[in-house]
Formats: C-alpha cells, structure tokens, sequence
C-alpha cells in the first residue's frame, strides 16, 4: 500500500483511491479488450472475478495489470512477472485508442501473443517512460515517431518480427537506461548516435540481421553493464575503445556468420583487460586471430567465457587460473595448441568445460578434481595423451565426457561409473585398453556410449553388452584395433608350425585365413597346427575372432608371416629376337622349360618348336614355391615391299617425293650411304635407292634423277602509259605471251598495248624454262574542275573538288599545292589540276578577298523601368533580331522591357554585329517583419530572396544574416533591390532578461525518493511546464526524468534531472531468519521422458521459503518463471522441446530479499 499511495504522490493528484477514471480512458480500455479478445484472457476464466475487467462497474486497481490513481491508469502492467510464456495470454492487436491512457507512466504487453504493427498513437503519449513489448509476434517497421519519445527511460521492443533499420533518430532519447531491440529482423548498420545515450545501463540490439562495422561511439556508453549484439553479421575489428565500458558485466559479441561473412576479425584487445566487472565476455562464432591476452587475467569474476568457433591461435594462458568464479569455459574449434594448463584447477565452480577440435597435446591434469560442479567435460578432436586420471571419479555431477578423437592410452578408470548424472560418454578412437568401467550402474545412462577404435577386447565389455546393445540408443564398439603382434616365421620344409591368438572372452570363435582366403577345414580354435610344411605353405596368415555374446564386434589377429626356405633355382635367360618369317627354339639347360605364360602357364613348348607370330616365351625351372622364371620376346616379321620410283628428268633440281610407309631414300645400295629424306632437294644428277625393311628382312628399288641446265627470261618493269603502250624489243630467245606458261597469244616487239594487263616473258621448253611478268596500265586523260571566280569577305575557304582535283598556287601543278578546307586571305589566282605528269588536264579562277567593317559592342545593361539607346558609331544601326532583321531602332529610344539588342554594321555579305542585354528591373519589396519582444536573445528568421538585415537604413552600417543572435534591444533594416531600385523596411526587437531556476543532481534511490524544496521553479513531469505539477515532499519511485522549470513575462529556463529506482542502489538487510534454510539447485536435468531427472526442480530442506524462479537462455532470453519452488521446469519454450544448452536461474526470496543465481545444463 505505501508504494500505491507513494505512486499517486509522484502524480501529483489529490484525488482519493475511487476517483473514477474519465470516460475516455475507459473506452480505450474497452478498445484494447475487445481488440485483444478479452473474454478469453486467462485473468478474465480463472474463476476469479476480482480481478476481471467488468465494464458494468468502475474501473479500479482491482483490474488484472491495472493501477488506477486520481482518476487516472497510471500503470498497466499485462505480464507482472515480464518473462515469455507468462502473460494474460492475449491475442489480436494493439488497439490506437489505448493512446488515449495520457497518464499512463508504464505499459507492459510482453509475452501477450499480440499481432500486426506497433501503432504510432502510442508514441504520442505523453507520460509513458517505460513501454516494453517483448515476446509478441509484432511486424512491420517501428514507428520512426518512437524516436520523439524523449521522456522515456525503459524501451523493449525484442522478440518480434518488426524489420527496417535501427534509426539514427534513437541517439536522441538520451533518458533511456534499457533498450532492447534483439531477435527481430532488421538490417543495416549500427547508428553511430547510439553512443549519445550516455544513461544506458542495457543494449540488446543482438539477433538481428545487422552488418557494417561496431560503432566507436558506443564507447561513450561508460554506466553500460550490459552490451549484446549477438548473432548479426557485423564484421571489422573489435573496437579497442570499448574497453573504456569498465561497468561493463556482459559483453556479448558472438556470431554465426564466420561460415558465411567473416564475422569480426583481427585480435581481442589487450586494452579489454581493463573491464575487470566482467562475467560473461561470449565471442562465439566469429573469425578472430592472434593469441588469448594474459591481460583477461584481471577479469576475476569471469563465469562465462566463451571464444569458441573462431581462428585463435597460441596456447591456453597459464593466467588465467584467476578466474576462480569460471563457470563456461569455451575455447572449442580454434587453433590453439600446447598443454590445458594444470592451474586450472583454481575453476573450483566449472560447470561446462570445452576446448575441443585445437591442436592441444600433453595430459589431463589429475588436479582438475576439484571441478566437483563439472557437467560438460569436452577435450574431443586433440593430440592429448597419457591415461584418463582416476581423480576424475570426483565429478559426480558430470553428464558429458567427450575424449574422443586422440591418443590416450592405459585403462579407463573402473570408478568412473560412480557418475551417476552421465549420459554421454564418447571415448573412440584412441588407444585404450583393459576392463570397461561397469557403467550399467549408472540410473538412467541409456544413450550415448562410444569406446570404438580403441583395443578393447570381447572380455572387457562382454558382461555389460547384452545391457549396452539392448537400452542405449547411441552404443558403439566396433570397430578395434588388431590385437596380438604382427610375426614373420622362417620355417624349413617338413617342419610343423603352430601359430595363435590371445583374446579374452569366454565364449569366442575363430576363423583362419591364408592370404586373405578362409582356411577350409582349419579348427575353431585360437591355435592353428601345420604339419610337414610344403612351399605351397607360405603366405600370410590371420584369424577373425568374433563371440556369441558381444555379437556386433569382429576382432582381427594382426599378419603372420610364413617363410618356407628352399634350394633356389636358376632359369636360363635367352636373348630377345628378331626373325624374318619364323623362329625355331633352341635346346635349353637341363630342367628349363619353355611356356607361353607365366609360372609355367599357358601351353608347354619344346626346342625345335617353329615360332611363326611374335610373342612372349618364359623360361620356367624349379617347382610350385620354388621357382625361377625368365622371359625373352620374339619379334616375327614381314618381308616388305620397297617402293620403286620412275627414273627422273628434272631442270635445275628435283625434290624427293614421300615414300609409303617403311620406305627409305638412300645414296647407296642396301641401306648404305648418306639417307635422304622426302623434301630433301636434288641438284645433281645421280642413281637413289629405296630400301624398306631391316636387316635380314628387306627390299629394294633405284632410280636414275637426271638434272639439266633452265634459261633465264627477261623480266621488264611495270609500265604507266596514257592511252597506248608500244611493246620493246627482247632477248635472244624470249617472248611475250597473254597468258602464263607460254599460253593465250603470242605478242611481238612492236605490237601496241591500248588496254591495261598483265604480259608474261617466256624462254625455254616445257620442263625447263623461266617465266616473269609485268604490269601494264593504260590511263584515260582526266577533266580538271573549273571553279568560278569568287569575291569574298576577309577570308574564303577553299570547298571540296572532284576525285583526282588538286588546288595549286601555280600552273601545272607548280608552286604550292592547297587543300579543300584551307583559308584565302589575299587575291590570288588559283589553280586546279588533274591526273599525272604527260595526263592530265587544267583550269584556273580568280579569288578576290574584300575587308569587313566592325560594328559598335555596348556593354550589358541593367537598369529600373525603362533605358533610352544611346547613339552608336556611323555606319551602325540598332536592331531587334540578328542580321539587321526585326524592327530597326534608333539612338534615343526608350526601352521599357527587357530583350537582346544588336548593332550591325556593313552590307549583306561583308557585315560585322554584336548584342548586348538589357535587363528593365521591377521595383522590388522589402520583407516587413513585426516587432519582436524575446528572452535573453532573438535569432533572425530567413527572409524572402533578395531581402538582407541591416543595422543602419539604406543598406547601411552592419550587414546581418539569417540565424544570427540578437542580445541586445535595437531597430532593424530589410533592405531588397540595389542602389536606384530598392525597398526598405524596419522592425523593433526588445530583449528580456531570463529568470533562474535550481538544477539539481542525478539521483539514484533504492525504492522511492522524496522531492525536496526547491529555491526558484517548479517540478514538472514534462519539458517546457507541460504534464504534471509535482510538488516538495512527492514520493517518487518509479526511474524517470523530472524538469524545475521557471518563468517570467517574456522569459523561461528549465534544468531536468534523472531519478533512478533500482535494488541495486539498497543495502543489503538480509537477516538471518532463513539461515537454516537449505536451497539445492541440480546442475542439470535429462528431459528425455525416461522417469528420471525428467524435470528441473530446485530441492529444499527444512524450510519453505516464498519467492520467485526465473529461468533465461544463454542470451538472456526469459524462458520460464513460476512464484513456487515446487513447480517444476520441463525444458520447453512456447510448447516446444528445447536442444541441449546452458541456462541460467535467478531466485529472488521475498522473504529476506536474497538472491541466488547460477547455471545448470539441459542434457538430451
């Protein structure tokens, strides 16, 4: 009742507890019921009508979640506990008429499965500092009209679906303490102007699709004890700055995206050394490098360390022993090599250790006993060694016990079956051996065991295995190592030989094997006899132990090796062969044998056989397993045919023609001689053999190459000729000919060429002769261009002729040659020419070039109404459009609207003109601002264009500008136009001087705090003296922002000041009356529906203490809350089975205010 009345004192109302709220207020209730079907709210069917919303009656704090004071909700309040899974269980929308609640200080719809968007009514109310929705199924964007809500100090608006962008606008609610956006769906980057909100003691902005780079500016964030940003896709550096956030408690930074995006790179500062308040550092999941800081030393009151599924690598800082308070140790899937440091053993508290998948080696420190809290224990996927340490069966509360994927060896400890929590126990792949603990002794241990890959044998398990093989759903065993030695037996023909194999169990089979085959016949019997060995004994041998009673386990004897020894032979070796046609085998030793495969396979063959076809022959002597072989190949030919070339003829030289196949050019009979090769080039005449074949198995042809002598032909230059070309006279014994080779007709010396061709000069005979050619071309005399005479203006350019027409300064192509394009600016008398020297053709023009006049070239003119034309130079007129067009005007003409004027000077064809402006200008208007009367100062609003501040008339003294500051009474000028067409105006401003009001300090208060007198102003509960009048002696005990505000006739000022009401700010009074009071909270729990540790329930003795029980993921999620410790927990969330993790639990005992918390594990 004190906090109720003390409520209704920090509103400032008078009126009594009945006061009837104002029909407006009940209507919005009556909205948000009807919206959120309010018939079917827990609080409306639990059979208790003293708490339902009767709209028949007065609304009174009676109503579930309401707090009525002077006739106003002041506090509603949907889900009291404010964990998930714990509200009115509401359903539908946030109705805009619950805006109309404008004393309401603390909305509270968490957990109260409400759907569609955030309506922006709700950001217009103008008392509310604390608005939290967490838990619901919320969409669309938040309002950016949140952003306006300057009053508040606590904004939840995680664990909804709500997309779009963090906004920048949120850096300007500099009251907020808590600010929770997390697990919705936005993106973009983090807004630098969240480092403005130097009040905040929470940021959850994490499980979001968030990217870019962790702002710097947060580092401003110093009362900060909570800084999540977890699960997003923000890479860059970890911002050293931050490790000026020295209240920080927990940093979570971890990430899923290293996979995907990288995560955050680069080191962890040595600087984060400094946040010696830290519990929990988590950067799971990103791609960080470098070593682990010893500086983290200083973090004495880590529990949660968590730099998992990153790239670190180094070893594990000896150091860090001084986190005697670790619960989480997390340093799995990195890079991390060396020992597990042995002062470790100071993690007296460890609950969750895991450093699996690094490259760590050396052994478990037997000191790691005292970890008597452990549940998780993970060293898989190392290079750890040495033996499992017996101290470890002091861990009585450990449910997982991974050690697979490494090298230890020796036995496993017989008491770690004393664990009676276990459930997980994977030890494969290593090198252990002996009897398996009993661990059919454990209650409720049915699921995973895995010792395969090890050396156990049948008689280590066998007694346990029908248990493990018929209850556990994750037992392994198979496969195991080889067992026995790997032997090599040299034994001498005739010998007995007996080999064995030494497996334990008691009711084993054995097969034997010879070279990977089963032995037919051999005893099911761990001894194998062989009598009278024979070479056919040697090979390798091994046996298949299997066993009736551990029935999924094959044992394999490791290789046994017989030698039989024997007398060697030697086989004879023949030379390989080449033979023509066929090869007759020689006589062999005594004792080799001819055959067509090896080891005497195939079909025998005797000396004296005839080998027609090639082959492959082995030389066999010796027997079975005592043996020697060679092998020789016979090449068996075809004679060949050599080609046979017709004798040759040839001038000057014959080049070699390819031959078939086989064949050879040679200078002499069989093969001797120089070879020649087709292509090769004969310039001699001379006899060529061809040879084809080889030695022993040839043929061969000749043939006879005469060379002769060619001719040489004349060879006459290509000819230019205009119109007819008259062939020369040759030399002896050359002719022209149309056509090549002496072809189409014959010309003679003399003939004449009137068309262009080609004539070709033959000497010789067919078969030795020399040819050339030569071009003639006959032209057809060109007609030059004949431009006419030209009269031109200062210059003339010269236009384009026809195809073939050059422009020379002189005839004949004489003097300069000019181009289309080029500028005249003499008289001169040009020529064109065409064609070539001896064809061509003339004509010539006369270009006489006149000099232009200049006309007038006014200035631009700018002027007010209207401008007379003055008088211009002779020979110059005025007129309105270019050319001498429009309207001609005159000197002294009045212009009265503003146009181009130009002035042209000459005659049509040598003519000069310029233009100038005339802008006639409107007489302006001055702005006319009114009078002003302001507090302390004025600043000067913008004006109209062309409108300027002054301090003395007619743009005189000091010229002032829009935004600046006014401090002193004075007259103002608005001066527009320029000097001869202006406007002017003038105002008053008269300036007050301001009032003053107190400005008291932040408070901070344990459960409410009492307003003091004040020297000047008055308590405000909104900026500017607006919402509610607070008075000297009001309780306060809610956090919020209050205002001292005071004013005078022209002026105001106002101070604000934070109250926060927190329990961390009380003393602690906890009594003693619960001493005896004994609270066990389990370490973890099995949910699997097996009947045992299926629940999580804290256990009492002695006592039955009144509070609550919270429980929250790793990520702070609220995940269950009851107000019994005999209620239970069965590891769900909204209905659904959570996966095995880490939780937290926070009970707070009414009765004597304490609190305990801690961490136990969910195991499946």
């Amino acid at each position: 009742m004190n906090k109720f009345l003390s409520l209704i004192c920090f509103l400032g109302i008078s009126g009594v507890l009945s006061a009837q709220v104002t029909p407006v207020e009940k209507a919005a209730l009556q909205a948000f019921y009807t919206a959120t079907n309010g018939d079917t709210w827990t609080s409306q069917t639990d059979g208790n009508p003293g708490n339902d919303w009767d709209f028949t009656g007065p609304v009174t704090s009676d109503w579930y979640g309401l707090t009525i004071a002077g006739g106003n909700v002041i506090i509603m309040d949907m889900n009291p506990t404010n964990l998930a899974n714990s509200g009115n269980i509401q359903s539908g929308s946030i109705p805009d008429e619950l805006a109309d609640l404008e004393f309401l200080i603390i909305l509270d719809l968490s957990a109260s499965g409400l759907t569609g968007p955030l309506p922006v009514s709700i950001t217009t109310m103008p008392s509310l500092i604390s608005l939290n929705v967490l838990y619901n199924d919320l969409t669309g964007t938040i309002p950016i009209e949140i952003t306006d809500m300057t009053q508040l100090t606590e904004l939840y608006l995680g664990n909804n679906n709500f997309t779009g962008t963090i906004y920048p606008e949120y850096g300007d609610l500099v009251n907020l303490q808590y600010l929770n956006l997390s697990e919705n769906n936005l993106t973009g980057t983090i807004p630098a102007s969240l480092g403005n909100l130097t009040a905040l003691r929470s940021l959850r902005i994490g499980n979001n699709a968030l990217t870019g780079n962790l702002p710097v500016s947060l580092r401003n964030l110093t009362n900060l004890t909570e800084l999540s940003i977890q699960a997003t896709y923000i890479d860059g550096n970890l911002p050293d700055e931050y490790s000026e956030l020295t209240n920080l408690r927990i940093l979570d930074l971890s990430s899923y995206s290293n996979t995907i995006d990288g995560g955050l790179t680069g080191s962890i500062p040595v600087s984060y050394g400094n946040l010696v308040n830290l519990t929990t550092l988590d950067l799971w999941g990103n791609a960080l490098t470098g070593t682990l800081p010893d500086s983290l030393s200083n973090l004495v009151n880590m529990e949660y360390f968590s730099v998992a599924n990153n790239l670190i690598s180094g070893t594990l800082p000896d150091s860090y022993s001084s986190w005697t308070n670790i619960i989480r140790f997390e340093v799995f899937n990195n890079d991390l090599e060396g020992t597990i440091p042995a002062s470790y053993s100071s993690f007296t508290q460890m609950e969750y250790f895991t450093v699996n998948d690094n490259r760590l080696s050396g052994t478990l420190p037997p000191s790691f006993s005292q970890w008597t809290s452990l549940t998780n224990f993970n060293v898989h996927n190392n290079n750890l060694s040495g033996s499992l340490p017996q101290s470890y069966d002091q861990w009585t509360n450990l449910a997982v016990f991974n050690a697979f994927n490494n090298a230890f060896s020796g036995t496993i400890p017989p008491t770690y079956n004393q664990w009676n929590n276990l459930n997980n126990f994977n030890v494969n792949n290593n090198q252990l051996e002996g009897t398996v603990p009993d661990f059919t002794v454990i209650p409720g241990f049915t699921t995973n065991l895995n010792i395969a890959d090890n050396r156990f044998q049948f008689g280590d398990f066998e007694s346990e295995f029908p248990f493990y093989d018929a209850n556990f759903s994750g037992f392994r065993d198979n496969p195991q190592a080889k067992v026995n030695n790997i032997l090599t037996l040299n034994e001498n023909l005739g010998n007995t030989v007996t080999i064995t194999t030494t497996v334990s169990g008691s009711q084993n089979h054995y097969q034997w094997f010879k070279n990977g085959v089963p032995i037919v016949g051999a005893p099911d019997s761990p001894t194998l006899v062989l009598n009278n060995i024979q070479a056919t004994d040697a090979g390798v041998y091994h046996a298949e132990i299997t066993s009736d009673i551990v029935d999924d386990l094959t044992l394999i004897r490791n290789d046994i090796t017989i030698v039989v020894n024997c007398v060697m032979p030697t086989a004879d070796d023949p030379a390989d062969v080449n033979a023509c046609a066929s090869y007759t085998l020689p006589a062999l030793s005594a004792g080799n044998s001819y055959y067509t495969q090896t080891n005497a396979g195939g079909t025998q063959l005797n000396a004296g056989d005839m080998i027609t076809t090639s082959q492959v022959i082995y030389v066999y002597a010796g027997t079975s397993g005592c043996s020697d072989e060679n092998q020789f190949e016979i090449q068996i030919g075809t004679p060949p045919t050599a080609d046979d070339p017709a004798d040759v003829n040839a001038c000057a030289s014959y080049t070699l023609p390819a031959l078939s196949a086989g064949n050879f050019y040679f200078t002499q009979t069989n093969a001797g001689g120089t070879q020649l090769n087709a292509g090769d080039m004969i310039t001699t005449s001379q006899i060529i053999y061809v040879y084809a074949g080889t030695s022993g198995c040839s043929d061969e042809n000749q043939f006879d190459i005469q060379i002769g002598t060619a001719p040489t032909a004349d060879d006459p230059a290509d000819v230019n000729s205009c119109a007819s070309y008259t062939l020369p006279a040759l030399s002896a014994g050359n002719s022209y000919y149309t056509q090549t080779n002496a072809g189409g007709t014959q010309l003679n010396a003399g003939d004449m060429i009137t068309t262009s061709q080609v004539i070709y000069v033959y000497a010789g005979t067919i078969g030795c002769s020399d040819e050339n050619q030569f071009d003639i071309q006959i032209g057809t005399a060109p007609t030059a261009d004949d431009p006419a005479d030209v009269n031109a203006c200062a210059s003339y350019t010269l236009p384009a002729l026809s195809a073939g027409n050059s422009y020379y300064t002189q005839t004949n192509a004489g003097g300069t040659q000019l181009n289309a394009g080029d500028m005249i600016t003499t008289s001169q008398v040009m020529y064109v020419y065409a064609g070539t020297s001896g064809c061509s053709d003339e004509n010539q023009f006369d270009i006489q070039i006149g000099t232009p006049p200049t006309a007038d070239d006014p200035a631009d003119v700018n002027t007010c109404a209207s401008y007379t034309l003055p008088a211009l130079s002779a020979g110059n007129s005025y007129y309105t459009q270019t050319n001498a067009g429009g309207t001609q005007l005159n000197a002294g003409d009045m212009i009265t609207t503003s146009q181009v004027m130009y002035v042209y000077a000459g005659t049509s064809g040598c003519s000069d003109e310029n233009q100038f402006d005339i802008q006639i200008g409107t007489p302006p208007t001055a702005d006319d601002p009114a009078d002003v009367n302001s507090c302390a100062s004025y600043t000067l609003p913008a004006l109209s264009a062309g409108n300027s501040y002054y301090t003395q008339t007619n743009a005189g003294g000091t010229q002032l500008n829009a935004g600046d500051m006014i401090t002193t009474s004075q007259v103002l000028y608005v001066y527009a136009g320029t000097s001869g067409c202006s406007d002017e105006n003038q105002f008053d401003i008269q300036i007050g001087t301001p009032p003053t009001a107190d400005d008291p300090a932040d408070v901070n208060a344990c459960e409410s705090y009492t307003l003091p007198q004040l020297s000047t102003g008055n308590y405000f509960t909104q900026p500017n003296g607006t919402g509610s009048q607070l008075f000297p002696g009001d309780n306060i005990i809610v956090t919020q922002t209050l205002y001292v505000y005071s004013e005078n006739e022209q002026c105001s000022v106002e101070n604000s000041f934070s109250i926060t009401i927190s329990s961390e700010f009380c003393e602690d009074t906890n009594t003693d009356q619960n001493a005896s009071c004994t609270i066990d909270f389990p370490n973890f729990f099995t949910p699997n529906n097996d009947g045992i540790n299926d629940f999580y329930v804290p256990i009492i003795e002695s006592c039955s203490p009144n509070g609550t029980l919270t429980i929250f993921d790793r990520y702070g999620k609220l995940i269950y809350h009851t107000n019994r410790l005999d209620n239970y927990w069965n590891g769900t969330f909204n209905g659904k089975p959570l996966p095995s993790s880490d939780f937290w639990y926070l009970f707070e005992n009414s009765e004597n205010q304490e609190i305990i918390k801690g961490h136990f594990s969910l195991l499946r």
